[in-house]
């Protein structure tokens, strides 16, 4: 695993210790060097000194956002030093809205949703996998009186080759 300027902070509220550890162990799964206040903080060690080393020192701060870390004055002093310093991931842990400046700046969703795509998430936001680019839906244009436009007359779905197909036939009479 690489040292210092490499490595990703995690930024958390001790009410969101699950989701810290469960992000750091996903992001050290796949070979990051992760710092976290409860795995590398020794007992009597300076905390304030700790964490300015490590927001000096990190490529990113991964941030966890929850109501509780908007609330914390050590998680505010975290984001904003990371936002300064344009190397901020926000990664929302809860249903929250961010404030001011950071409402403005784009965040991954992590909960509500199954453990493979919260993972998969994660991983996309600290960019070790690339963003899966894929329309959802299909054509959001094929909807006619409420019926779909590939809908044969008896309700019957026709394959879609078939029906291009069709309209080709059409445009040829």
């Amino acid at each position: 695993m690489d040292e210092g300027g490499n490595a990703i902070l995690v930024s958390y509220t001790a009410d969101d210790l699950a989701w810290a550890e469960w992000a750091s162990q996903i992001l050290e799964s796949v070979g990051l060097t992760v710092r976290m206040q409860a795995w590398d903080v020794d007992a009597g060690a300076n905390f304030v000194e700790w964490i300015g080393e490590q927001l000096k020192g990190c490529a990113h701060v991964v941030a966890l956002y929850s109501a509780k870390y908007f609330a914390s004055y050590w998680c505010t002093q975290e984001w904003t030093s990371a936002l300064v310093g344009k190397s901020l991931i926000p990664i929302r842990v809860e249903d929250v809205g961010p404030p001011p400046p950071l409402d403005t700046r784009n965040y991954i969703d992590i909960f509500n949703v199954d453990e493979k795509i919260a993972q998969r998430r994660l991983l996309e936001a600290v960019k070790v996998l690339p963003v899966l680019r894929r329309a959802s839906g299909g054509f959001p244009g094929a909807r006619i009186r409420g019926t779909n436009a590939v809908t044969g007359a008896h309700g019957a779905d026709v394959r879609l080759d078939q029906w291009l197909d069709d309209l080709a036939d059409l445009d040829r009479r």
